[in-house]
């Protein structure tokens, strides 16, 4: 099934490659002084790109070109009060919405064009994604300096590139690929996100006592997997002993789930649900105070981490550890091994995650 897929992938770039081809051949005004990143990740990738853009902008070789990004509609909120990122550019839809031949080209076109009218200088591949489209996307649109992962894409269509990851975070993986254009390279980079909320846009009103130290629990994210919630349930009752507020954060789609919960377990006095209840200010306004972020592997997580706040995440997605596991010190990763051997680290790992295991962490966390 593998090789079929590969060999299906091989075929579909080809066939772009051979029916764009024209393209190359039309005539294009002088590039602007723009450095182009494209990024069609969710809303913690774009946070995790951050500390690479913060360099771009301080280093004395690019502080004459501006920095334009390319996301997802779902990451455009992590990068849109970013003070330097001067302008952000969303794809037509969310991007791996469905893999399908039509969908594919309909995406490769809005990127070719979006490229094309940007007109940039540089342009980045910061990730690849379904069929590498962002690589050819550059290519045809003939951005005189094309940079990407040749593991990742097509080398052919990249002028300059990383052979491989080389078992680094995605926050420093970002920041090789930068550095290709520096100057000189920030021997102490700091991976530390970016996250800026609007504290005039917070309107979150209920019966939390901001005074008093609280933990937030976010038990979702669009990842296929979820955890059943009774593994926060040793973990709330302990937080609860030791005088902290409890709070639960997330969608609104998965508030009665919350709540159901609370009340079958009689914590529905006790523990504040605010599923659906905040805007992304408000969340960044929790989180900028709460005690300790309790979290599954997603962008929350990342927010948590702008701030330098203590982080709990609970990880069984198919990435490699080293990829999106712990990359700062306040960072408490648990990641689960079983069903994902060839992803995780055998080291860096517990067998299953349960409640005694999340409890377990949390004390530490707490200290």
């Amino acid at each position: 099934m593998i090789n079929l897929k590969r060999t299906l992938l091989i075929q579909l770039m080809n066939f772009i490659i051979f029916l764009f081809q024209p393209l190359r051949l039309f005539k294009r005004n002088n590039p602007n002084k723009i450095i182009l990143l494209i990024d069609l990740g969710h809303f913690g990738d774009q946070l995790m790109l951050t500390p690479s853009i913060k360099n771009l902008r301080e280093n004395q070789s690019t502080k004459n070109y501006k920095i334009y990004s390319i996301t997802s509609k779902l990451g455009f909120n992590g990068l849109k009060n970013n003070k330097n990122v001067d302008k952000i550019f969303c794809t037509d839809e969310e991007y791996n919405s469905k893999q399908s031949l039509k969908k594919t080209y309909l995406h490769f076109y809005n990127l070719f064009s979006l490229i094309r009218d940007i007109n940039p200088e540089i342009c980045f591949s910061m990730r690849s994604t379904f069929y590498h489209i962002e690589v050819l996307a550059m290519y045809f649109a003939r951005v005189p300096k094309k940079i990407g992962y040749s593991t990742k894409g097509l080398k052919f269509a990249l002028d300059e590139s990383i052979n491989t990851i080389a078992n680094n975070h995605r926050v420093y993986q970002n920041y090789n690929l930068i550095k290709l254009i520096l100057s000189n390279s920030n021997t102490n980079f700091l991976p530390i996100p970016i996250y800026n909320y609007n504290p005039n846009n917070v309107k979150i009103n209920s019966s939390l006592n901001m005074d008093k130290n609280f933990v937030l629990i976010n038990p979702y994210a669009e990842h296929k997997y979820i955890f059943d919630l009774d593994i926060y349930l040793e973990s709330i009752e302990y937080l609860l002993n030791k005088n902290f507020q409890v709070v639960f954060i997330g969608l609104d789609r998965n508030h009665e789930k919350v709540q159901s919960f609370l009340i079958k377990k009689k914590l529905a006095q006790k523990v504040h649900n605010f599923l659906g209840k905040t805007t992304l200010d408000d969340l960044g306004h929790l989180v900028n105070n709460c005690y300790l972020l309790l979290t599954v592997d997603t962008g929350v997580r990342h927010i948590a981490n702008s701030f330098s706040k203590k982080v709990i995440s609970l990880r069984k997605t198919h990435n490699y550890d080293f990829e999106f596991g712990k990359y700062l010190e306040n960072d408490f990763v648990i990641n689960e091994y079983i069903n994902r051997e060839t992803y995780a680290s055998k080291n860096d790992s517990i067998n299953t995650i349960n409640s005694n295991e999340v409890l377990k962490v949390l004390k530490r966390g707490l200290n």
